[in-house]
């Protein structure tokens, strides 16, 4: 073996992607965003099953979508050389259903829903605005695709939202 060879039987792993400092950093924070999408649907189907079973039912469906939002981001974290790490804090639970869950269920599902349309709106936007500023045409192509999921997202939520209203 030749001085200059290394010792390893292959290369290290070259990344073939480039995106800026302040691009990586805001996917950083749309990846902890998606973890608390995560959480946030999680709670909506645990917290309506009993009284809202097709609410409940969507909410754990967009759960899993968001987290496969998630796994693509922390992929391209990671493929851009940003480790994927995420610190969360706990906080309590924004949302409960009083003593009579039967007939208030239905109006904190209002609620739950105007918010959770806000938040897919915001990260629809957020998504449309980095996949703008991206480099790379793989960081464009996930981010517009994650721009477009959202969109579907707040729209299914809106239709539930319209349809609770006239219930």
């Amino acid at each position: 073996m030749k001085h200059t060879q290394s010792k390893r039987e292959s290369p290290p792993p070259q990344i073939a992607l480039k995106e800026s400092p302040a691009l990586i950093r805001a996917l950083a924070a749309a990846y902890a965003s998606e973890a608390a999408g995560i959480s946030d649907y999680t709670y909506g189907q645990i917290l309506f099953e009993p009284y809202l079973p097709a609410v409940a039912e969507i909410f754990g469906t967009l759960s899993r979508v968001e987290m496969h939002h998630y796994l693509s981001l922390g992929r391209l974290l990671r493929d851009l050389g940003a480790p994927p790490a995420l610190h969360t804090t706990i906080k309590a639970a924004p949302y409960q259903l009083n003593e009579d869950a039967d007939s208030h269920a239905p109006v904190l599902a209002q609620r739950v829903l105007k918010d959770r349309i806000r938040d897919e709106k915001n990260a629809a936007s957020h998504y449309k605005l980095l996949a703008k500023n991206a480099v790379s045409e793989k960081t464009r192509t996930l981010l517009s695709s994650l721009a477009e999921d959202e969109q579907d997202h707040a729209a299914v939520l809106q239709t539930i939202a319209e349809r609770l209203a006239f219930s």
